[in-house]
């Protein structure tokens, strides 16, 4: 099989203001995170909401797959920032979340090579980020893992 790329993208909200439980800011943002892969840019993904350092923090980790059957619109979605335009947009959707999503808080990597996609795939396993990186705590059943 070819190779074909992947991309990475984080997704840092901005809580502040926003008083939720840790559940209820992982079901959002799970909310978001589906909403925006089920537009089928990426034809399987994997990713994970973590918690961060500090344990309150609610952020993403994607590693998606870009769907070979519109590589080039994809690539160019990427390119040109849509992907942000539409992750802002799903927030915007959610009643009392308008503005958790914003651009600088939304960050993508095009993983171009099997070693790049095996490393990102790695990190999003708790076991495997290296110092610095390590979560306060896991959070349950935020290991993700879908397709078209």
């Amino acid at each position: 099989i070819p190779f074909s790329p992947s991309v990475m993208i984080n997704i840092s909200p901005d809580w502040s203001g926003i008083k939720r439980t840790e559940s209820n800011k992982v079901t959002i943002l799970k909310g978001i995170i589906e909403n925006y892969l089920k537009e089928g840019w990426y034809d399987k993904w994997d990713y994970v909401i973590e918690c961060g350092s500090e344990g309150d923090h609610i952020h993403a980790h994607i590693v998606a797959h870009m769907n070979i059957t519109r590589l080039k619109s994809t690539e160019t979605h990427l390119s040109k920032g849509r992907h942000s335009v539409q992750l802002i947009k799903y927030g915007k959707k959610l009643k009392g979340m308008e503005g958790i999503l914003k651009g600088v808080g939304i960050q993508k990597t095009f993983l171009r090579t099997p070693e790049m996609v095996s490393d990102k795939l790695k990190y999003l396993i708790e076991e495997h980020k290296p110092l610095g990186h390590k979560n306060h705590h896991v959070i349950d059943d935020c290991f993700v893992s879908g397709s078209l």
